[in-house]
């Protein structure tokens, strides 16, 4: 499938986000009734949005520089070109959120392929696990194909992909990565170029900017107070257990 330049695609795989607030369906069965109208009429309401355009993934072209803000959404099991968000061009901003079981080719949970000029991506405080692509698939977690981008306070933590490939992989400079914690992902934490960035913390092999750490306890996916499920930095015998919030990483 072709993508034109400059324009951002949410796949239409997004049928596990969720949010707190009511739900909009875009579509009546067919691709042809999934439209940027029929998208932009629904997005303003919130909640879920479930789209109903017939078998297989569809693709909405934007017309103009759309702006993504997805803030406490799961996003969960969807399978296609990039398992839940696939972003070329416009403005993305991803807080708050979990990507959990979402499987593609390449980029698992997120694949950022190519910005035009003035698009930029944000990903900050988002939990990534259980993420997978294919055996000679990149980046199980996010493949960045695409600058400027950052990410940010985020946990990344047991995706898989094949040898090499990288929970992480950057493919495009402009890329920063910082106060983030890698852990025990499969085919390595990172692949691929170069980052700027620093105070992230990894268990497994590891990227020019971050310190290498013992195991860091990492709880499975569970309701810790936030939006969505977090993995929480579990308590050690003999100390406290951890204050049940988005991880922060000092160094």
């Amino acid at each position: 499938m072709t993508y034109p330049a400059g324009r951002l695609f949410a796949l239409l795989s997004i049928l596990g986000l969720s949010h707190l607030a009511l739900a909009s369906v875009v579509g009546i069965g067919t691709p042809g009734s999934c439209t940027e109208p029929a998208l932009a009429a629904a997005i303003p309401a919130g909640g879920v949005i479930t789209f109903n355009c017939g078998a297989g993934p569809q693709t909405i072209a934007m017309t103009y520089t759309p702006v993504l803000f997805a803030t406490q959404c799961l996003f969960q099991n969807n399978t296609t070109g990039g398992g839940a968000i696939s972003i070329q061009g416009g403005i993305a901003s991803i807080d708050d959120s979990t990507f959990s079981g979402n499987s593609a080719p390449g980029g698992g949970a997120i694949i950022v392929e190519v910005l035009n000029p003035g698009s930029v991506v944000r990903i900050v405080n988002d939990t990534f696990t259980n993420n997978t692509v294919a055996s000679n698939g990149q980046g199980s977690a996010i493949y960045v194909g695409g600058g400027p981008m950052t990410i940010t306070n985020c946990t990344i933590a047991g995706n898989a992909a094949g040898a090499a490939g990288g929970a992480v992989y950057f493919g495009a400079n402009k890329t920063a990565m910082a106060n983030t914690i890698l852990a025990s992902n499969s085919g390595g934490n990172c692949a691929g170029g170069s980052f700027s960035g620093g105070r992230n913390l990894q268990f497994g092999d590891a990227p020019a900017t971050a310190r290498r750490s013992p195991i860091p306890h990492l709880s499975p996916l569970a309701n810790n107070g936030d939006a969505t499920q977090t993995m929480a930095l579990a308590a050690r015998t003999g100390t406290p257990p951890p204050p049940p919030r988005r991880h922060t990483v000092r160094r």
